[in-house]
């Protein structure tokens, strides 16, 4: 969130000062260039010219200062359009940068048509007869070009598709009775292909007449008329090495309806009820889940806090997040959930299943897909972790993967590339690799 702020925080800064660069060279242009005949910088090449430019960028549509301004304010409410449907990736960085050059030079003009009903140009090339111009029309034309360039080099078209797609509305309510067996059914379609066996469905089922279940956490997603989303919150505990207990949250199972992922279902999900957590009086959420998915809410690992699991050890999938802004009185401890996370048998869930339309089972990626690709030295790395399926690999932040080794290698870039592959084709997300000096 911290660098988000900075990010926004640079390009305000970024926006007022080409303005003020703007008008100031404007200023000295009208001060000290009018009424003479310019100066000369590189004879032949380069002069400073004042002129009173009544039509659009390089001299174009003279005169038409009324539609040149009406055409200046669509552009620049435009361009604030596009800018509320760029992702808040990082990656989409440079694209806001380009962007804010081009909404400054777009707001420069415009200020100079509102004031003096033209625009000060002040540039000239001399060679190519090139028309008078200023720094705004630079930066509008500057910033198109690497636009462009961006648009056809750095982003792929499921990106741009990502951009422009239609956002999803989202409603949020608390889970009711009639919803159960719907809620269970796109569980099970969520997480068809994530376990073996699945049985987050029966989890959920099962869930709701525990003691531990936490119903007013428990909500579900509504989009174009139907159920696309839930998330169950129940109690865990913490139990110190003193056998002290400290009640803390957890949920699971998150389920999102395949169809519906990566459309800010489950963001909506996990910011709604972290909010409403955050009004009870537990003082974190513990969870296991994708290392690499749930840091963006404000989850670290566990070890922070002295948590571990029952047996002691601690991984990147064990996360935790505090609830208020105060340091946790947690002192650590061995973090436990409902035994019902870990009693769920397999008959028992065949048995369940036969609730729901017969779906043929999901085969998993063998990890040997993914080693055939590899260097040999690195595949034997994950022979040597017990690495059975490509889908494993989301049990695992980026920074632990990275951190793998044998004593004669370490997982490469170009491997690192190459497992992001597989597990985009697996429906798994990419991991996040830390630069060298996180590891």
């Amino acid at each position: 969130m911290k660098n988000k702020r900075n990010t926004t925080l640079a390009l305000i800064i970024m926006f007022f000062a080409i303005l003020g660069v703007d008008q100031l060279f404007k200023w000295i242009a009208a001060t000290y260039l009018q009424g003479t005949q310019g100066v000369v910088l590189i004879r032949g090449l380069l002069e400073l010219q004042y002129v009173e430019n009544t039509g659009a960028a390089f001299g174009t549509f003279l005169n038409q200062n009324g539609i040149l301004v009406a055409v200046n304010l669509v552009l620049i409410a435009l361009l604030l359009l596009v800018f509320t449907m760029i992702p808040r990736a990082e990656k989409w960085d440079k694209l806001r940068y380009a962007g804010i050059f081009l909404l400054g030079g777009a707001t420069g003009n415009l200020i100079d048509r509102f004031m003096h009903g033209y625009v000060v140009d002040f540039i000239r090339f001399v060679p190519f007869n090139f028309p008078t111009f200023n720094l705004s029309d630079a930066c509008v034309t500057v910033s198109v070009i690497v636009i462009v360039i961006f648009v056809i080099f750095s982003y792929s078209n499921t990106d741009l598709n990502e951009m422009f797609k239609k956002k999803l509305k989202i409603t949020l309510r608390l889970e009711e009775s009639k919803d159960y067996h719907e809620v269970e059914a796109l569980t099970r379609e969520a997480f068809w292909t994530v376990s073996d066996p699945v049985n987050e469905h029966l989890l959920a089922h099962k869930l709701r007449d525990l003691p531990s279940f936490m119903k007013e956490l428990d909500y579900v997603a509504e989009a174009n008329g139907k159920l696309v989303g839930n998330i169950m919150y129940s109690k865990a505990k913490i139990v110190g090495e003193d056998g002290r207990e400290t009640e803390v949250l957890t949920f699971g199972p998150l389920s999102v309806l395949p169809e519906y992922q990566n459309k800010g279902v489950g963001k909506t999900l996990m910011e709604k009820t972290i909010e409403e957590a955050k009004k009870t009086d537990y003082p974190m959420i513990v969870i296991y889940g994708e290392p690499d998915y749930y840091p963006r809410y404000g989850f670290v690992n566990a070890a922070e806090y002295g948590i571990t699991a029952p047996d002691g050890k601690n991984f990147d999938a064990l996360m935790a997040l505090p609830l208020t802004d105060e340091e946790p009185s947690i002192a650590g401890g061995k973090f436990h959930e409902d035994k019902v996370f870990t009693t769920l048998g397999g008959e028992e869930t065949a048995e369940f299943d036969k609730k729901f339309p017969e779906k043929e089972k999901y085969a998993e990626m063998p990890i040997t897909e993914l080693l055939i690709k590899l260097p040999k030295d690195e595949a034997e790395i994950f022979v040597e972790k017990g690495i059975k399926t490509v889908n494993e690999l989301r049990r695992f932040s980026g920074r632990e993967i990275s951190g793998w080794s044998t004593p004669s290698c370490k997982i490469s870039d170009g491997t690192k590339k190459i497992i992001d592959t597989e597990l985009v084709s697996c429906g798994v997300p990419k991991r996040k690799w830390p630069f060298e000096a996180e590891l």
